[in-house]
């Protein structure tokens, strides 16, 4: 019971974005779980370390850690723990350019859900599907999956992943040249996020703000654009969560670059690659020709987050 104890308050600690406590906890609750033989809970506690790394920007500790946890999750069956390691493997696939891998475990994730029944990781998957082609600038292949998932947060009344998916919609829209029905979409979205002060629901509607930025810039308010930009980095800075600055940054840099202020713009560029190569997070393929001519748009296309990592319901 201890390690159990142990290993919940670690990951609720991450959560709260006291990451260097939740390591702590859960790395008692690990050496507790080995020393009794308990494998499905050693398991558990690796996967919450893989999500504490993340959230900690740590991305390659959390690619470890979740490959690591798929072995005595394995050795239990316990298919629903397998699945949200697949699920959350194929997410730092796509953020690490990794598509085609990342689609292979985002549905390997979306089969084992279907067998389980599990709704909520049904439509997580899917989103992470569709985040993935997205990331491709690949609009077509990713609505499908996106309105799928919609219609399922809606039928399990999962408010928080709906703002999500919206906000992805929009982007769709976005990448259509859709701007009235993008931006339309991301004003809904951002308004279902619980204002809580921990790490993803600050992450996500900071996110969900800085692609409504990416809309309105396009759109010639370049004065609102920086101001939801500011935003976004406010509420990470918030809470130390920096895993999506680089994209963001880089978005900040071309509005204030088609203000006039180029030295500013420089540096937000510079400090966006030096972050980028500490988290090994390349630019991804549907950013690279709008990086070309920075100062030729307002808003270069900088991609997104690709999907949520909070307590998951129904996370081993």
């Amino acid at each position: 019971m201890r390690a159990k104890a142990f290993a919940v308050a670690g990951h609720l600690a991450g959560w709260l974005n006291d990451c260097d406590r939740g390591e702590a906890l859960c790395q008692q609750s690990l050496a507790l779980f080995r020393e009794v033989g308990d494998t499905a809970g050693f398991g558990n506690a690796v996967f919450y370390l893989g999500m504490i790394a993340f959230n900690s920007g740590d991305l390659a500790a959390a690619r470890s850690r979740y490959e690591e946890s798929l072995v005595p999750l394995k050795e239990v069956g316990n298919k629903n723990g397998i699945a949200f390691s697949l699920l959350l493997l194929s997410m730092l696939d796509n953020f690490q350019g990794e598509y085609t891998k990342g689609r292979s475990n985002a549905e390997a994730s979306l089969l084992l859900f279907r067998e389980l029944g599990n709704k909520w990781g049904i439509a997580v998957s899917l989103q992470g599907m569709a985040e993935g082609f997205l990331y491709e600038g690949d609009a077509d292949k990713a609505h499908p999956l996106l309105e799928e998932s919609l219609a399922l947060n809606k039928e399990t009344g999962d408010k928080w992943n709906e703002g999500l998916v919206l906000g992805a919609l929009g982007q769709v829209a976005f990448l259509r040249g859709d701007m009235v029905l993008a931006r339309s979409l991301l004003e809904e979205g951002v308004t279902y996020f619980p204002d809580e002060d921990n790490v993803d629901t600050q992450g996500d509607k900071a996110w969900t703000l800085a692609r409504l930025a990416q809309v309105v810039a396009c759109e010639g308010d370049n004065a609102r654009a920086r101001t939801l930009y500011e935003q976004y980095l406010a509420n990470v800075k918030q809470v130390d969560f920096k895993i999506y600055t680089p994209f963001h940054l880089e978005g900040l840099a071309g509005v204030v670059s088609v203000q006039g202020e180029l030295p500013w713009a420089a540096r937000l560029w510079g400090a966006a690659e030096a972050l980028r190569e500490t988290k090994g997070t390349p630019c991804h393929l549907s950013n690279v020709p709008s990086m070309s001519a920075p100062l030729l748009s307002p808003v270069p296309n900088w991609e997104s987050k690709p999907l949520p990592l909070r307590g998951p319901k129904g996370a081993p």
